[in-house]
């Protein structure tokens, strides 16, 4: 299931590079392509710090489906933004559920398997991860070409939806055991 969220959020990634460059050049302004792809980054990148300063009552399961359910919200307004420069905050926004849904992944598979297996649990994320991007980025591209760059946004909503839905039909496998955390909250 971690694979899962793994390939979702590799798909979401690479359906944004192609999608952006695509849409920042449909728009005539090739030369934003970078400015775009750059506010995704920073998004994550906010994210990422803010989420690891956070002192978390939620369990991480329950983390995990909502940086998945985030994702596909935030993934939404991209596919009706017909300006460059309207375009910059919604990025940044569907950034900012990026890492989340990332380090919530990692920490569940750290956690879940046991500590001699860790390395190859990371590890198939990782797979799952680079598979996604070349899903994700093939079959943005097709779209591109036939219905436009905005349509093509839609592989990041539908790859974010995915992962949200199967979090959360998974729950109970992703139910931390109390001998494996060593922060309470990430049991319950």
């Amino acid at each position: 299931m971690l694979f899962v969220v793994g390939a979702a959020v590799g798909a979401v990634l690479g359906a944004l590079e192609i999608a952006l460059v695509a849409f920042a050049d449909q728009e005539g302004a090739k030369s934003l392509s970078g400015v775009l792809i750059a506010g995704l980054a920073v998004g994550s990148m906010a994210s990422g710090i803010g989420w690891g300063t956070v002192h978390w009552r939620m369990p991480l399961r329950l983390r995990l489906v909502g940086a998945s359910a985030l994702l596909t919200v935030c993934s939404l307004p991209l596919l009706v933004v017909t300006d460059v420069w309207v375009m910059v905050p919604f990025v940044v926004l569907a950034g900012v559920a990026i890492s989340p849904s990332l380090i919530s992944s990692f920490t569940l598979a750290e956690l879940l398997v046991p500590r001699a297996a860790v390395t190859e649990a990371f590890t198939w994320i990782g797979t799952a991860l680079g598979l996604g991007v070349a899903v994700g980025a093939s079959v943005s591209g097709k779209l591109v070409d036939v219905y436009g760059a905005n349509t093509a946004f839609s592989v990041a909503t539908v790859a974010a939806a995915v992962a949200t839905v199967v979090v959360a039909m998974f729950q109970k496998l992703l139910h931390v055991p109390a001998e494996h955390a060593s922060i309470p909250a990430l049991v319950r």
